[in-house]
């Protein structure tokens, strides 16, 4: 059976994070009032692949057609584009055990800003080698004694922001970077 996703007004989805079990399909219902389509963001380990197919053109009322994960265990992130509104997001889902990645070469991190679901999981890698300290600014989200962990189950309320920081360890130049993880439910 697939994960119901129900589009609401202004395109925001219910759930905005959602976690399911390995190989779940998912399928969207648009209650918005208005068309609206649903694009994935491509896995920024693998190029341009993405765990669903986009969504277009859906119509106030319908249903998408049920979307099959291209991984039993992966993340995804997506946005909503209201017809006439612009977009909306990221929202993220997460199948079984995977993990919504994030990608960081040169002190930049792809993608930015990133969702992961309410007791989802992230992981942080380094497209270059090179060795990043990471700083979570005043609230680590994986709880104190963690800080670089490259994966863990976070915690939070409906909707957290994240900021976090990047500084190379022998980086010329001393170059810091960072982004934001938003934590939806």
């Amino acid at each position: 059976m697939a994960q119901i996703i129900t589009i609401l007004s202004g395109g925001v989805p219910s759930p905005q994070g959602v976690i399911v079990p390995a190989n779940t399909p998912i399928q969207f219902y648009n209650q918005s009032g208005q068309t609206v389509s649903i694009t994935f963001n491509p896995n920024p380990n693998s190029g341009s692949s993405t765990l669903f197919q986009n969504v277009g053109n859906l119509t106030n009322g319908s249903y998408s057609s049920v979307l099959t994960p291209s991984s039993a265990n992966g993340a995804t992130n997506y946005n909503v584009i209201v017809s006439g509104g612009g977009s909306v997001g990221p929202y993220a889902i997460q199948e079984g055990s995977g993990y919504m990645i994030v990608l960081v070469t040169n002190n930049d991190a792809e993608p930015d800003p990133i969702a992961i679901p309410y007791g989802g999981n992230l992981q942080i890698l380094s497209s270059n080698m090179n060795q990043y300290n990471l700083g979570w600014g005043v609230v680590n989200p994986f709880g104190a004694g963690n800080m670089g962990q490259t994966s863990s189950n976070v915690y939070g309320a409906q909707i957290l922001y994240f900021g976090y920081s990047l500084s190379a360890q022998a980086k010329p130049g001393g170059e810091v970077g960072g982004g934001k993880v938003i934590i939806r439910s």
